[in-house]
């Protein structure tokens, strides 16, 4: 394997889908406290809360990818299928381990000082998998990698990672 993207997209939950409306409904109120109360420019502050509140509801829509190359593992989100931010970035070296979250060894990572990065789908089926990494402070990543991008990450480091 020398390069592999994959792309998983976040299904929204019912509190994404409870916070959009509550981002609206203040805008809303917000929009009509500015033109009640603020005479002139009362109409252009309200087309800004509602572009302010479009923006925030747009980083509900989550993306993440996934990029194997070699020995490295990239995670980027996606916001909206538009605005990219990259996640964590590490190579094999960096990982202590990578398994299923089924699998015991999750727990005691999740029992250390590790600070969670979740790229999840959050679909009940999915076949989630933590990597404990150390680089630049500790991660503890909750990712979605295909079986076949993590039999190639074992070629690499057979001890680290472990396939369900």
């Amino acid at each position: 394997m020398a390069y592999k993207e994959y792309l998983v997209k976040r299904k929204k939950g019912a509190k994404e889908i409870l916070l959009a409306a509550l981002i609206y409904v203040v805008a809303l109120f917000l929009s009509f406290i500015c033109v009640m109360f603020v005479p002139g420019i009362g109409l252009l502050l309200s087309v800004g809360c509602f572009y302010g509140s479009y923006w925030l509801t747009s980083k509900l829509n989550r993306e993440f990818e996934y990029t194997f190359t070699e020995d490295a593992v990239d995670i980027d989100v996606i916001f909206n299928a538009s605005r990219r931010k990259r996640l964590i970035s590490f190579y094999m070296k960096d990982a202590q381990i990578i398994a299923p979250v089924s699998n015991g060894e999750f727990g005691r990572f999740s029992k250390m000082d590790y600070k969670e990065i979740d790229a999840t789908t959050h679909r009940k089926d999915a076949n989630v998998y933590f990597a404990a990494v150390e680089k630049n402070g500790k991660f503890l990543v909750k990712f979605e990698p295909p079986v076949t991008a993590l039999q190639e990450l074992r070629k690499f480091a057979p001890s680290k990672v472990v396939i369900d």
